[in-house]
């Protein structure tokens, strides 16, 4: 299926689908033009003759009926690319670091697990903590303390 830019004028390759999304349209390919309705011709042909003068006939379409058509479009199914706004990109940038921050939250917040740490490990991840609680106001990931990693590796 074909993909198109938002005019619709250009025929996109490979679109980014991580700065935008395609949605399904039709573009007119064709107008076909109205037509008159057109009535039937046909002609008698003559099947047998019989001796006493009799004959067997038959009748022959030579042009068949046609209904008037209405101008009509000939479409065709394509995908048109629509780019994310920047606050779009944003939105989907922030949800990104929020299931990251999710997957952590759910190592960090073990009790049992912490409990285990020592005192420098808990205030690596007390500050990682409150790292991951601002990711979406620094938009940066914050270095993952090697407690965690080691966690994450076991899980």
């Amino acid at each position: 299926m074909k993909i198109y830019d938002e005019t619709k004028s250009k025929i996109l390759d490979n679109p980014d689908l991580t700065k935008g999304y395609l949605k399904d349209d039709t573009i007119v390919v064709r107008i076909i033009p109205a037509q008159a309705e057109v009535q039937e011709q046909s002609h008698i042909e003559v099947v047998k003759e019989y001796p006493n003068g009799g004959k067997d006939v038959k009748t022959v379409i030579d042009v068949p009926y046609q209904p008037a058509m209405p101008e009509r479009e000939e479409t065709e199914d394509i995908k048109v690319y629509i780019p994310y706004t920047d606050e779009e990109l944003l939105e989907r940038e922030k949800q990104q670091l929020r299931a990251w921050r999710e997957k952590y939250f759910n190592i960090i917040d073990c009790a049992v697990w912490y409990d285990c740490l020592t005192d420098e490990e808990k205030q690596e991840v007390k500050d990682f903590r409150y790292a991951l609680l601002d990711i979406t106001e620094t938009m940066t990931k914050p270095t993952i303390p090697n407690c965690v990693i080691a966690r994450d590796k076991e899980a």
